[in-house]
Order: structure tokens, then sequence, then C-alpha cells
């Protein structure tokens, strides 16, 4: 288990992982492959509101991804979004929070997976760890 924080220092972001749940650490975050539950951290280049216009209703509809709520965020002082998102994909049934955040330059994405039938058991600890996000470089993430 890991301790309070888990740092993604490539990506310039740090979280509190959930309790209770067993993870091991890979390249881009936290997974447990039995439960199929993952947390990853992806920096980006480019503003976030441009980035984050893309997940419209209609936009992921097409890709065959429901949109099943949005809700505004601020992390480390910087605006925010967090959005659950419904999505059938090769693995199954999934439920995906989204946390996307940035300034005009960059956005730092932080997403939570885990199969649609652990919802009622993993919604609440999944999305609290991604609203414990915090920034902590701004420098490592576009390196």
């Amino acid at each position: 288990m890991f301790g309070d924080i888990v740092r993604g220092d490539y990506s310039g972001i740090s979280l509190t992982p959930p309790e209770n749940i067993e993870f091991s650490q890979i390249s881009k975050g936290l997974f447990n492959e039995a439960l199929k539950i993952g947390i990853t951290f992806f920096p980006d280049r480019g503003g976030y509101r441009e980035r984050v216009a893309r997940f419209t209703k209609e936009t992921l509809h097409q890709d065959g991804i429901e949109l099943k709520e949005a809700e505004a965020v601020w992390i480390s002082e910087l605006e925010g979004r967090l959005m659950k998102l419904d999505v059938t994909a090769a693995s199954g049934h999934m439920i995906w929070y989204i946390l996307m955040f940035g300034d005009e330059d960059n956005t730092y994405r932080v997403t939570g997976v885990f199969p649609k039938e652990l919802d009622a058991q993993f919604e609440q600890p999944i999305k609290a760890a991604l609203l414990s996000t915090k920034l902590i470089s701004t420098n490592a993430a576009h390196n």
C-alpha cells in the first residue's frame, strides 16, 4: 500500500490514492489488475479550455461514450472539470472519471477507470482520489 501521496513525477502532479485498494505503480499511474481499476496521469501541451471543449455529449456520443455528469472544480488554483463517462470498450463496460485542469498553456488529466458493475463500490473512492490531485511542478510535465 502507498503512503498518503502518489507522485507522478514525470507529470508534475500528485494525489492521495483510495484507501483499502491495493495498487501496483505503473509508469503513468496506479493499477489493480484483478479488479480492473486504474488511475493514470496525462500531462498535455495545449490550453485547458481548448482541450476540455472537446468533451461534449455530442462529440463523445460519436465515439460511443456517454457523458453522465460534469462539474467545475479548482485544482491548485487552476480551472478544471471532473467528468463521469460511461464507456463500452474491449475490456467491457467501464466507468471513467476524467479530471482535467490547467491554464492557457498546459492541461493536466487524471483518469480513474473501473468496471461499471463496481460503480457503487468504487465511485466515491476514485472520485475523492482524483479530487485530491495537486500540481507539484509545472516543469516536469512538459519537458
